[in-house]
């Protein structure tokens, strides 16, 4: 069905929607592109953390492990060609940053999610690109430290041993460069807060 509306029209994302059991907030796991490519693959995610509250950028990850080569996203970006290629994930553990840290998403929270999912597409898609070249400085001077400028520290995983401490800790710093960066948006998750 892709392929079929790919030869009338380019597609330029492509997003699974699932639940998760095991790491908390609302994330991303996207797929590092080839060099020529140095922070695209972040943009997207980085456009929806400064709509979103709950969506935390410094756990999304973007390095395809093999045993992920069958998941939507991956099938996506390497037989489609969809550089924008995501599986956003929902915990059902929910936060464990900002206002609503130690507590489960709302049906309403999650609303607001997609909401501002849409609201960052528009963004992404915007014809004066202004937010889009305010996000690419912001990853470039967040991921010129970074020592492999080819992949990011965070990947998918099985298990929680498979990320050494100090990955994460260097994708947290990254990431937290980045939303120091940026001016905040102001959002309330429908007028309420916890």
């Amino acid at each position: 069905m892709i392929r079929k509306f790919q030869e009338e029209r380019e597609v330029f994302l492509f997003c699974d929607f699932h639940g998760h059991s095991r790491r908390k907030n609302v994330f991303m796991y996207g797929c590092s592109n080839k060099p020529g490519y140095l922070n695209r693959e972040k943009l997207f995610p980085n456009l929806l953390s400064k709509n979103c509250n709950i969506f935390s950028f410094s756990d999304t990850c973007f390095n395809v492990q093999k045993s992920k080569e069958s998941t939507g996203r991956v099938v996506a970006w390497k037989d489609l060609g969809i550089q924008n290629s995501y599986t956003l994930e929902a915990s059902f553990c929910g936060s464990d940053f900002g206002i609503f840290a130690d507590y489960h998403f709302n049906r309403g929270m999650l609303e607001d999610v997609g909401h501002q999912f849409c609201q960052a597409i528009y963004d992404f898609c915007e014809p004066d690109q202004v937010k889009i070249k305010k996000s690419m400085e912001e990853l470039e001077i967040a991921y010129s430290e970074t020592e492999d400028r080819g992949s990011d520290a965070n990947s998918d995983y099985e298990s929680d041993g498979l990320e050494t401490e100090n990955k994460k800790k260097k994708a947290k710093e990254a990431a937290a460069t980045v939303q120091n960066i940026s001016v905040p948006i102001e959002n309330s998750v429908n007028g309420q807060g916890g």
